[in-house]
Formats: structure tokens, C-alpha cells, sequence
């Protein structure tokens, strides 16, 4: 049996957890940052509602670790990275390992229920009835069949995938992307959404966090010369391989 869809707390706990150690690690000068740039683009394929995205989630988590761990040694007996990047990378691997534990013990627990709890005949299962559509049925049969592109261009199911995003503590990436396509390409967008500690500080590949650090340490900063459709179009991609699965599989609670 393939591991189950990750749970939304996993997912919002664990998650979160290593997302940050991973940013805080690929930002170091050293072999685990490059491996962890390298990394970084499979896991916005990871698709944690499914089951096949789960497994692929569990391979990553051991590939972290396993590399980790490889590298450990040699960090603590390097004098400058033992200071800084050793416990990062620590951390790091400890919440791989925790991720990856946790995901196991859902699996056997699904695995318990599926035996205690056999599906029922497909003669068993309920009838619709063609003659009493349900609108929030239509809404959800409707946002199943939509990309997130799509919706941004639909107040109803953006407003509804907003208020997803408020709830998991997750409305950075939304605000941003919507920021930036409204026209808004400055200072004030950097200080708050991009800038290393900001109170709203999205998930940027290395590469473009770079390139906007160079636009705002110049001496006269070109705000229109720094990466912001880059920048919008990988958190999208991001947003449509993280959260929107999730917000798909709960939007009946938001519509």
C-alpha cells in the first residue's frame, strides 16, 4: 500500500519546519547549499495531496538526511563552518528525519484503518440525483477541472483560496503574486516581502534572492530592473504545487 496523502498538520508543522532550515542552509557558501539548490525544484513537483507525491515527498526526506548526515562530520571540524552552517544543517536533517518518521506512522495507522474498515460494494455506494444539483457541488466539480492561473482570474474561487491561505498561516506567496501583478515593483514590495527577515518573506530560489539583493544594495536601486516576473512566476509554480492541491482537496470548506 502507497504511503496516504500527507495530513494538513504534517504538512503545515513539518513542512514549514524544513522549508526554513533549507533556506537557511542554501544560503551558506558549501557543498550541502549547491545540493540543496539542486534539490530545491523537487520539491515544488512534490504533490503532498496524493499518494504517489507522499512517496516521492519520503524519498527526498531520505535523500536530505542521508547527505546530511554524509556531511555533518566534516562541518563540525571546520572552524568557520561549525559556527553557523553545522547547526543549520543539524537542525536540518533532524527535521527530515522527523518528517519522514511521522509520515511512516500515518501510513501504518491508514494501513490499520483500511483493515478495520473495508470499502463498501460499488452496488452500496449512494446515487445522485440528476435532478437536485447542488451549486457548491457545481462550484467544487468546477474548481476541480481549474488551474491556479484560472482561478486568480475568478473573484469567486480567489477570494476562497485567499482565506485558505490566511488559515494555514500561509498568505505571503498570495499577497505577493497579487502585489506584483497589480503593478506594485518597489522598495516597499522588497522590504516586506523579499528582504532576508521580513515579516513576509517568501520562498525565492537562490539565484533570484540574489539578484534582487544586488538591485537593493546599489547605490541608486533600479526597482524596475529587478527580477519581479521571475519572482511572481516561481511563487506561482510554487503556490500550484503546494497549496493549491491542498486547498482543492478543503475548498469546500472556503466556497
Amino acid at each position: 500500500m502507497p504511503l496516504p496523502a500527507i495530513p494538513a498538520t504534517l504538512q503545515k508543522g513539518q513542512w514549514d519546519n524544513l522549508n526554513n532550515a533549507i533556506k537557511k542552509v542554501r544560503k551558506a557558501d558549501s557543498p550541502l547549499s549547491r545540493f540543496m539548490v539542486k534539490l530545491e525544484p523537487e520539491f515544488k513537483k512534490v504533490d503532498t495531496k496524493s499518494p504517489d507525491g507522499a512517496n516521492a515527498c519520503a524519498d527526498l526526506l531520505g535523500t536530505i538526511a542521508k547527505e546530511g548526515k554524509r556531511l555533518l562530520p566534516d562541518y563540525k571540524g571546520d572552524d568557520v563552518l561549525k559556527k553557523d552552517v553545522a547547526p543549520k544543517l543539524e537542525k536540518l536533517v533532524k527535521d527530515a528525519e522527523s518528517f519522514l518518521t511521522q509520515l511512516k506512522v500515518e501510513h501504518k495507522r491508514m494501513v490499520e484503518d483500511a483493515k478495520q474498515s473495508p470499502a463498501k460494494p460499488k452496488d452500496e455506494q449512494p446515487k445522485a440525483d440528476a435532478d437536485n444539483k447542488d451549486p457548491k457541488a457545481e462550484r467544487l466539480k468546477e474548481l476541480s477541472k481549474m488551474s491556479l492561473s484560472q482561478v486568480m482570474t475568478d473573484d469567486r474561487f480567489l477570494k476562497a483560496f485567499v482565506k485558505f491561505c490566511e488559515k494555514e498561516f500561509s498568505s505571503e506567496n498570495i499577497m505577493f503574486y497579487l502585489t506584483v501583478k497589480g503593478g506594485a515593483k518597489d522598495k516597499k514590495v522588497y522590504d516586506s516581502f523579499i528582504k532576508e527577515g521580513s515579516p513576509k518573506q517568501v520562498n525565492l530560489p537562490a539565484a533570484l534572492f540574489d539578484e534582487f539583493n544586488e538591485v537593493a544594495t546599489g547605490k541608486s536601486p533600479q526597482w524596475s530592473a529587478a527580477p519581479w516576473d521571475k519572482a511572481s512566476k516561481s511563487i506561482l509554480g510554487l503556490m500550484e504545487s503546494d497549496t493549491f492541491p491542498r486547498f482543492k482537496a478543503q475548498a469546500a470548506k472556503f466556497l
